[in-house]
């Protein structure tokens, strides 16, 4: 008889003491979950970045589009990934977790020297009308270029508060038959301090 006393007993401690550990670990599972959703939508520090090399897709970063302007994802002898521009213009766009004042798009790519390249923001759907702006200051990176623009959001269209389309522009690159290729997209987003 004291032996089914002291086993009930046990089993009472045991089922108590798996509720508790049960308890703790799901309170703890939903504040990480809270955590983690807090610091990916209210961006704390102000800065967000994120970097589309064509590995994989990113929730925040689209890729290139429309599909019947670039090519499939290539990949060179380095292991590299990219896709090929031959029509103009290409869009991708931008899904920033909040809204954010400014951006700096860096683009890596391979181009001519004489095609015309340039990026540009939405500014209206309606007219078509994008920010412009030429990629002139182009830097080598290896067998890459790279080239950085700046925008200000303020103006840019967005029908969420938090989505930006931007623009590739490569005038007369189809009547060329040239290509542009392109291995990565980095966007840097600023709010203000």
């Amino acid at each position: 008889m004291k032996l089914e006393i002291k086993n009930s007993k046990f089993n009472f401690i045991t089922q108590i003491t798996m509720r508790i550990l049960f308890a703790t670990i799901l309170i703890a599972g939903m504040f990480f979950l809270f955590a983690w959703t807090a610091m990916q939508n209210f961006v704390l520090g102000g800065v967000f970045e994120a970097q589309y090399n064509f590995e994989k897709e990113l929730p925040f970063i689209t890729p290139l589009s429309p599909r019947d302007r670039v090519t499939e994802i290539l990949r060179n002898d380095s292991g590299e990934s990219f896709q090929k521009v031959y029509d103009d213009p290409v869009y991708f766009r931008v899904r920033a977790p909040r809204s954010f004042d400014r951006a700096t798009v860096t683009v890596r790519f391979k181009k001519d020297e004489n095609q015309k390249f340039a990026l540009g923001g939405l500014v209206s759907w309606e007219d078509y009308k994008f920010d412009l702006q030429p990629l002139d200051n182009i830097f080598k990176d290896g067998d890459w270029q790279v080239a950085t623009v700046n925008f200000n959001l303020s103006p840019l269209f967005t029908d969420d508060g938090r989505t930006y389309t931007f623009v590739l522009s490569l005038p007369g690159i189809a009547e060329s038959g040239s290509e542009v290729a392109v291995q990565s997209i980095w966007v840097r987003l600023e709010r203000p301090r």
